[in-house]
């Protein structure tokens, strides 16, 4: 049989492995990893292995390439499918290939082209207001002014319309939205059902598989 390596990663707690480092600060713990067990690190969720890809060719390996060899019949796309329905992200295999085609002339090249002059554009506009607030010391709210810098980029791209000036009621409905998904996912009857799966998988892996012989070979 080949024999692989395995990708480096933190040992994590005994039980719940990283997830409590991932849940306290993500992008400080994905930064730390990645400086310290570089392109390719695996971690351990609960009792799951995760496998992080950080440079653009491992990307394009898993996405593009070789995207045949990888699925999402993982749990946490089942978890997520009744809040996004069957879409890109959750969707996988000829289905998704179908929707990913019907999307695909809007991310052609001459129109991404188009999008990086309009990003480029906006963020020097929100840069320009930013300098007449630094002159006059006034404090900003980075979070609120790149939610605006965002609606406003996806509004012109996607719909040619002015969506900055809600930035206020987008940003309360996000944060609904976030605060939703966070108690959705960490339900203790949802937890404690994943938690006997995880144990039940993990106790069958480890235990011999019986050998039944036919009565043609015994």
């Amino acid at each position: 049989m080949p024999h692989y390596k395995m990708a480096p990663g933190p040992p994590g707690h005994f039980l719940l492995g990283s997830t409590r480092d991932i849940r306290h600060d993500p992008l400080l713990f994905g930064l730390e990893m990645a400086r310290h067990y570089g392109d390719i690190f695996r971690i351990r969720l609960l009792f799951w292995p995760v496998y992080l890809v950080n440079h653009p060719d491992g990307v394009k390996h898993v996405l593009q390439d070789n995207q045949q060899n990888y699925h999402k019949d993982l749990y946490p796309y089942r978890v997520l499918k009744p809040l996004l329905g069957q879409g890109l992200v959750t969707n996988d295999g000829e289905s998704w290939l179908q929707q990913r085609r019907l999307m695909q002339p809007a991310f052609h090249r001459k129109r991404l082209a188009a999008f990086g002059t309009l990003m480029t554009d906006a963020t020097v506009t929100m840069l320009d207001q930013w300098q007449r607030f630094a002159e006059r010391d006034q404090p900003l709210d980075i979070a609120a002014e790149m939610l605006r810098l965002t609606l406003g980029i996806a509004g012109q791209a996607l719909f040619n319309i002015e969506l900055s000036d809600e930035s206020h009621t987008v940003g309360q409905a996000v944060a609904t939205v976030n605060k939703l998904l966070s108690e959705y996912l960490s339900a203790p009857s949802r937890l404690s059902a994943f938690l006997r799966r995880a144990v039940a998988a993990s106790v069958a892996s480890s235990m011999p598989t019986p050998v039944t012989c036919s009565p043609c070979c015994c």
